[in-house]
């Protein structure tokens, strides 16, 4: 008896089976959305001492990575990259042609750079965010602290959230 109640389902879970849609693709298998490329062109040492400025630089190409949302080039990289190129007259510039010239060449999206000033007793550091693409300025910040220069090492990820903003998630650029 349990047999012929076992075999009286088959016709009603076969049809099922054969309809069910094939398996999707696993996450893994799947190809990665493209993240837009992000140059850090570096931080300028106004005023500031240059050996911190470069590493409150390294510091900042680290909390940029850490965002997992840009394939990233920075500092040592991007002069290693411009070397092999033979294009270190672009190494450091400011201009804008100049920076736009740099983004065709190593393909940028986005170009970060920013300046480390000191007033007094009193550092500032400014980035600004810009479209690779158009030139144009998408965002700027400031932060300001005292007496200690490493104090601005606290303000790198706020800075960034606030500056980043401006690309919408998933997007190359704004004017895509």
């Amino acid at each position: 008896m349990v047999g012929r109640m076992h075999r009286g389902w088959g016709w009603l879970v076969l049809p099922l089976l054969l309809s069910a849609s094939p398996p999707t693709a696993r996450a893994e298998d799947r190809e990665p959305a493209k993240r837009p490329k992000l140059v850090l062109v570096g931080l300028e040492a106004s005023g500031a001492p240059a050996a911190e400025v470069s590493a409150l630089a390294e510091s900042l190409c680290t909390e940029v990575g850490s965002l997992d949302r840009f394939e990233l080039l920075c500092g040592s990289e991007l002069k290693v990259m411009l070397e092999h190129m033979s294009l270190q007259r672009l190494m450091g510039c400011a201009g804008d042609d100049c920076l736009r010239e740099l983004s065709g060449h190593v393909k940028a999206d986005w170009l970060l750079l920013g300046s480390v000033g000191k007033v007094g007793e009193t550092f500032t550091l400014n980035l600004r965010l810009m479209n690779a693409q158009s030139g144009s300025v998408a965002g700027r910040t400031s932060r300001t602290v005292s007496k200690d220069l490493g104090r601005l090492l606290g303000e790198l990820a706020p800075a960034l959230k606030e500056l980043l903003a401006a690309i919408p998630a998933g997007s190359a650029t704004t004017g895509k």
